[in-house]
């Protein structure tokens, strides 16, 4: 008897285990599925916005590819995206290895970390590891909300969206371009850059080791403010890495001791007016500009030795004479002296107009290169104009009324070719003039205002002597010859340089206009505001530099 009760009950209970078993496995798999399908219900009713809120720095590059400005984001924050082989294989592996060990094998949520991670918590009484994967991580930059279970419950169901839409790969780049670390850092590159000097995917080791180290909390590690916490969470990464087989147990202790080596490295801000240019006129994040660095670097120490001083504004501008494009820009020696580039700013531009018109009167067969045109005083109703020397010759050579810039010769050239006809001329060379206004006489001496990009531009245009214009390619031609000679009489010209001066009425401002077998060099001094100056004679101080700036070709130019 005493047997049958338990026999009876163990009977009971292997009766009992299956129907326990049954509704068990029946609500796991009903759970699952509603899991599943409240999964399928959310992407339709409320879709995963995988819209990016950051926004991305622009990147102005010289054509080798030197880092001359990098913008902040609306956010004020600077963040560079690159793709996700633009990292270092290290720095991935680092991130890895302490974030997210099973990145690769887990569908988004990894179970098993939560799991550690309370059972870590609740012994400690206090919150002490987490288990946010990486993707968890993306979805809470995708979509930043307050830190509450409830949050932390949708998380997991973003995640989950997450997974089904992007690659692993594609969540990875994402995290490394968008992590925030520290201050107004935001992503490896931008943080590789400030601290190291170098682009993420030239990070060694220890660099490596140190960025991912600044997770989650950069502003409690700073390498400024706190290096020492710094240097024991970046042994802690480089142990994980170890244990992971990521690098040599053996050295693990010598990599422990190395110092830091993270300082503050300043943004980049080289030729300012010149980056600012290109990013109104160029599209995208970054721009690989026409800009050649060793150029626009010899420019820019040539302009603090020609220097015209406080109140005075000098410009300096080099175009490829073939294609137009910005080789060199300079619209300031100083940053500080003004922030408004003065190439854009319309001046008068003196007697440099003077080879348009001369051009167009070989064309037109009133004069040839080697007549002589009347250098002899005129008057008009209420204009009696002068040569600047005071003086009239009576006959002058053509060539040399040209280089010399006499004004009577080509008051005489305009009125033989007609306003008309040099109005249609500059206008084909790329000028803009004034609505349909006339042109008067003493447009030949150069009363019209321009912006010296636009000048060079024109010369550029002229020198093409493929291009279609209304004056022909050898009247161009015979006058770039012209005015193809040395700076100075007994110097070799070297490289060959066609260049016209031109100096305004008040000489408020100096010009040199150059063009080199494959160049077009414009310089443009004067003051910024107030009066002339009275050493603007001629254009010398312009010319000047516009011979150094051409020796910076060489002899090919």
């Amino acid at each position: 008897m005493g047997g049958e009760p338990g026999s009876l009950l163990g009977v009971a209970r292997r009766e009992k285990r299956p129907r326990l078993l049954f509704p068990g496995l029946l609500f796991l798999v009903v759970l699952v599925l509603g899991f599943g399908l409240f999964e399928r219900i959310l992407d339709s009713w409320v879709p995963l916005s995988t819209k990016d809120p950051y926004g991305a720095s622009r990147l102005v590059l010289s054509r080798e590819g030197v880092l001359l400005r990098v913008t902040p984001t609306k956010r004020g924050e600077r963040r560079i995206v690159l793709p996700l082989e633009g990292f270092s294989p290290r720095l991935k592996d680092a991130l890895i290895a302490a974030e997210d060990k099973h990145f690769f094998s887990h569908a988004g949520v990894d179970f098993g970390a939560i799991g550690r991670a309370a059972f870590s918590n609740l012994l400690a009484g206090k919150r002490v590891s987490g288990a946010s994967t990486l993707s968890m991580q993306v979805c809470r930059l995708l979509e930043p909300r307050p830190r509450t279970f409830r949050s932390k419950l949708l998380e997991l169901i973003r995640t989950r969206q997450l997974e089904r839409r992007w690659s692993k790969e594609r969540i990875l780049c994402y995290y490394l371009n968008t992590a925030p670390l520290g201050g107004l850092l935001r992503g490896f590159e931008a943080a590789s850059l400030y601290w190291f000097g170098v682009h993420a995917r030239d990070l060694d080791l220890l660099q490596a080791a140190t960025l991912v180290a600044l997770l989650p909390a950069p502003s409690r590690r700073s390498p400024r403010r706190h290096p020492g916490r710094l240097v024991r969470m970046r042994n802690r990464v480089l142990g994980e890495m170890a244990a992971a087989g990521l690098l040599d147990p053996g050295n693990l202790e010598e990599l422990r001791g190395r110092p830091l080596g993270a300082r503050v490295h300043p943004w980049p801000f080289e030729a300012p007016l010149a980056s600012r240019w290109f990013l109104r006129h160029m599209r995208g994040e970054r721009l690989v500009t026409s800009l050649r660095w060793p150029l626009q670097r010899g420019l820019q120490a040539l302009a603090r030795r020609f220097d015209p001083g406080p109140g005075m504004g000098l410009g300096a501008l080099v175009l490829d004479r073939k294609s137009g494009e910005v080789q060199a820009m300079l619209g300031t020696p100083d940053w500080n002296r003004t922030k408004v580039n003065p190439l854009f700013s319309k001046r008068c531009v003196g007697s440099t107009l003077k080879p348009f018109l001369y051009a167009l009167a070989l064309d037109l067969g009133v004069s040839s290169p080697v007549g002589l045109l009347p250098d002899r005083p005129r008057h008009f109703r209420d204009w009696n104009p002068k040569n600047f020397d005071q003086e009239f010759l009576s006959w002058v050579g053509f060539g040399q009324a040209l280089r010399a810039s006499r004004n009577l010769p080509a008051i005489t050239l305009l009125d033989w070719v007609g306003t008309a006809r040099f109005r249609d001329l500059l206008t084909q060379l790329g000028l803009s003039l004034p609505g349909n206004q006339l042109l008067g006489l003493d447009a030949a001496l150069g009363t019209l205002s321009l912006s010296p990009f636009q000048l060079a531009q024109a010369y550029r245009s002229f020198a093409d002597l493929g291009k279609q214009l209304p004056v022909s390619s050898r009247a161009r031609e015979i006058i770039l010859g012209i005015l193809s000679r040395p700076r100075h009489r007994g110097l070799p010209l070297r490289p060959r340089i066609s260049w016209k001066t031109g100096t305004s009425t008040g000489r408020r401002d100096a010009w040199s206009v150059g063009v080199t077998k494959g160049h077009v060099l414009l310089v443009w001094m004067g003051p910024l505001e107030g009066a002339g100056a009275p050493e603007f004679v001629g254009g010398k101080a312009p010319t000047d530099l516009l011979f150094e700036i051409a020796s910076l070709f060489g002899e090919q130019g």
